[in-house]
């Protein structure tokens, strides 16, 4: 998608599309990097995350673990892959107190228990403030706290419609803000976290078995 700009409505270090659990975190990590950041959101945000009824994964980061998530993607994934699945994911507890929350064990762990190394894979939620509060509703009013705390800018109701290139470099986006254009300029990056399989429509309709449910 490539525009010619006519100028910029604002400009910001960072533009993150999405403001589900993943446009969150990186919301929280850029800003907490040193840089400004601005999130665009279609709706009122959450998107997946909000939705989750059970827990997140936090595996011993060991070979067994490896193991089990060679087997789970039966080895198509290559080892740099695996590595940096089982690192990064092993912190998620880690991350969670960092941000201010608690967790909680949750039952069952691995999904298929049957393969090598499931008894890697431990489960948690975030601990729920309200009682009734489903895992991924904790999880996401924590990472709300979190972005409220940093004062990032989070534009609800305003979508994403184009991405604004010089050459070969992405500079912003153009938005739909209350009914009209509104561009804005990206000095670093813009990322995208604005859903996947679960707002694709077409990719239901192919793959999902009971669509529309």
């Amino acid at each position: 998608m490539t525009v010619i700009n006519t100028g910029w409505d604002e400009e910001t270090d960072v533009v993150i599309l999405g403001c589900g659990g993943a446009g969150a975190v990186a919301a929280i990590t850029a800003s907490d990097a040193g840089t400004r950041v601005v999130v665009v959101e279609k709706g009122e945000g959450g998107g997946n995350t909000r939705l989750a009824t059970m827990a997140f994964l936090c595996p011993t980061n060991n070979s067994a673990a490896r193991e089990h998530i060679k087997a789970l993607s039966f080895g198509m994934l290559g080892e740099d892959i695996i590595d940096v699945y089982v690192e990064w994911t092993s912190r998620n507890i880690d991350y969670i107190r960092q941000l201010g929350g608690e967790v909680e064990k949750c039952f069952p762990d691995a999904s298929f228990p049957a393969l090598p190394g499931s008894e890697t894979m431990l489960r948690y939620r975030v601990k729920a403030k309200v009682e009734g509060e489903l895992g991924g509703e904790s999880l996401w009013n924590l990472l709300s706290e979190n972005l409220a705390r940093r004062k990032i800018p989070v534009y609800r109701h305003t979508i994403a419609k184009t991405m604004i290139r010089f050459g070969d470099e992405v500079v912003g986006v153009t938005t739909q803000r209350n009914g009209k254009p509104f561009n804005i300029r990206a000095r670093k990056a813009v990322v995208l976290a604005s859903g996947g399989f679960e707002y694709n429509e077409d990719l239901k309709r192919e793959f999902l078995a009971g669509y529309p449910i």
